[in-house]
């Protein structure tokens, strides 16, 4: 399927096009989400919390995952479904007028992996895993993904407030950076992306026989 991204500013959508990538500070995403979900009882800034498991006498344990993957950053992206939610597309559009039509997210890929390890970074790409508040099978599955490799902290997010977002994110670990972002060069991406508007995407899909959830 393909990838969107969202943009505000039509400078950066010609920089994308051109192939350079911006990828956010994870931790800064982060307390941005919180701000969406303050107040709610197992959500600490920049922490997986909860007080949901107890001992045999039902005393509560509270267990906290804190993230502080400070190196972490992130190119945040839609990715496309075969049934495509129209109201999830017309939410999206607080991220910015400006969306790029990534048509063949296997080349896209390829091109920011091999460009990535040239610098001899680490990056990962993933589905987001958005995890429900009120699931034990949810947080145990988040405590198995950060157990098997702590890079899978950046892949969380709370599912009654993010999951239309169907994130697809592609992960550098830059030990070296300090800054609020860094720049990746993959080169030209105009041969496999485009500039679009959310009408040319419900459009396009109905036009494919991509059935549109209303």
């Amino acid at each position: 399927m393909a990838f969107l991204k969202f943009l505000t500013d039509k400078e950066v959508v010609e920089k994308f096009i051109n192939g350079k990538i911006r990828f956010g500070r994870v931790m800064n995403y982060k307390k941005n989400e919180n701000n969406v979900i303050i107040g709610k009882q197992d959500e600490k800034e920049g922490d997986f919390f909860t007080t949901k498991y107890e001992l045999l006498n039902h005393i509560p344990i509270k267990f906290t995952i804190s993230f502080e993957r400070e190196h972490d950053y992130a190119l945040c992206l839609y990715r496309m479904r075969d049934v495509m939610d129209k109201e999830s597309i017309e939410r999206m559009k607080t991220f910015g007028k400006y969306i790029v039509y990534i048509e063949d997210e296997g080349i896209f890929s390829k091109r920011l992996y091999e460009n990535v390890e040239k610098e001899k970074l680490l990056i990962k790409g993933n589905d987001v895993f958005y995890y429900y508040d009120l699931s034990i099978e949810d947080e145990m599955k988040v405590m198995e993904l950060v157990s098997q490799d702590a890079i899978n902290e950046s892949f969380l997010k709370r599912r009654e407030f993010f999951a239309y977002q169907y994130e697809y994110r592609f992960v550098i670990v830059d030990n070296k950076s300090e800054g609020e972002y860094i720049e990746c060069s993959v080169g030209d991406i105009s041969d496999i992306a485009k500039v679009i508007s959310v009408d040319d995407i419900l459009k396009m899909h109905e036009h494919e026989g991509i059935r549109i959830a209303r």
